[in-house]
């Protein structure tokens, strides 16, 4: 009975058979029941049932275990579209999947490279944008430039044309040695010193005296020198030597042409050469006395003699040679500061020596200095702009 199990046809005919034999069986039973009821009450009743429960229970088996085999069928017939496939598929498959994962990793990879590829020709593309906004600007930039070269080289062709009609340079008169002058000894005087000076002028340009007082003192020649173009001996103040140019550059003059013009200093600082005048010394808005000096000599320098002034001091004087510095090109004006040193051109030297103090006139300008300021506003209010660092001054004639 153990094989019935591993065929379900045999096991469905065998339990036909059963039930056949069994109902064979009944129907004997039935017709020795009918025929002969006294064979019947003979039979041994307890084996007849004996039998009946061993066909009952070999049918009840053979129902377990058809039912246990169509599962078992039912089982195989699932996995016969998914049986695992053989040792060689299996391989295949499982290249084929590296392959797969392979060209994921490589899909990815490009992927990258390519959102990096993007984000670069971004940045490329503003950076040709830019270049071309910068091109542009430079090429604006060199057009200008030259047309500012062509303008500069009209102005220096103007320059060193009006340079050539000049004449000779300024005649020295009295040469001195500028450092043997400076650092020479010098005879003590009772003169203030420079710490006890008051200002005595703020807040205007000019430098006027009161009536009162040019009628106390009579006429006289002022002397107003601005720092910068100054230098001072090691003693202190007793002895100076004031530098200026000759001429001065004016473009505007002349309509376009420009012209160089005679310093206005110039001649007034010659003729007075050998006198004495009252010495001021401005220092931004504020004037300050520092006593009577005689001019002692003249000298002109040029070139490598300019060596001997102060560094600072040169450039000062060389860089407030051209007027009207705005209608110069860069180039021009350059070419026309650099003509004192590089140049033609000479730096005229004027020596001052400190002979006196005027206590007087010190203390009257600290007392009129109301007065003073008064009048010095006046005079710009009336457009009387010193052109010259020498101011001559007299007072006005009674009527």
């Amino acid at each position: 009975m153990d094989g019935i199990s591993d065929d379900p046809e045999l096991a469905q005919e065998l339990l036909k058979l059963l039930h056949a034999k069994l109902r064979d069986a009944r129907q004997e039973l039935q017709d020795q029941r009918r025929t002969s009821k006294s064979e019947i009450a003979l039979l041994d009743s307890t084996d007849l049932q004996r039998q009946n429960e061993e066909l009952k229970d070999e049918l009840t088996s053979l129902r377990l275990r058809l039912s246990a085999a169509a599962e078992r069928e039912d089982t195989k017939e699932g996995f016969a579209g998914t049986s695992t496939p053989d040792e060689g598929m299996q391989e295949r498959l499982l290249a084929v999947q590296k392959e797969k994962a392979a060209i994921d990793r490589d899909i990815q990879e490009r992927k990258q490279q390519l959102k990096k590829y993007k984000s670069k020709s971004e940045k490329l593309c503003a950076d040709i944008v830019h270049l071309e906004e910068t091109m542009s600007v430079l090429q604006a930039d060199i057009e200008q430039e030259t047309k500012e070269n062509e303008s500069c080289a009209l102005h220096i062709l103007a320059v060193e044309k009006e340079l050539c009609i000049l004449g000779p340079p300024v005649a020295t008169t009295q040469p001195f040695d500028i450092d043997a002058f400076l650092h020479a000894e010098i005879e003590p005087f009772d003169f203030p010193e420079l710490s006890s000076f008051q200002s005595l002028l703020k807040s205007t340009p000019l430098l006027e005296l009161p009536q009162e007082i040019l009628e106390r003192f009579g006429p006289m020649e002022l002397l107003v020198l601005p720092p910068d173009n100054v230098m001072w001996s090691k003693e202190g103040i007793d002895r100076a030597v004031f530098v200026t140019q000759s001429h001065h550059y004016d473009p505007t003059a002349r309509g376009t042409n420009g012209s160089w013009e005679v310093n206005p200093s110039m001649s007034d600082l010659l003729d007075g050469i050998g006198r004495s005048r009252e010495l001021f010394v401005r220092q931004h808005n504020d004037c300050y006395y520092y006593g009577t000096y005689r001019c002692t000599g003249h000298s002109s320098i040029s070139g490598e003699a300019s060596q001997e002034l102060a560094p600072h001091l040169v450039r000062h004087v060389t860089n407030t040679t051209a007027t009207h510095k705005d209608h110069l090109a860069p180039l021009a004006l350059k070419f026309v500061d650099s003509l004192y040193i590089n140049g033609p051109l000479e730096l005229q030297c004027f020596a001052f020596e400190r002979v006196a103090f005027n206590h007087g006139l010190h203390d009257a300008l600290l007392y009129s200095i109301k007065a003073f300021q008064v009048v010095n506003s006046l005079a710009a209010k009336h457009g009387k702009i010193a052109t010259s660092v020498v101011r001559k001054l007299r007072p006005r004639e009674k009527i």
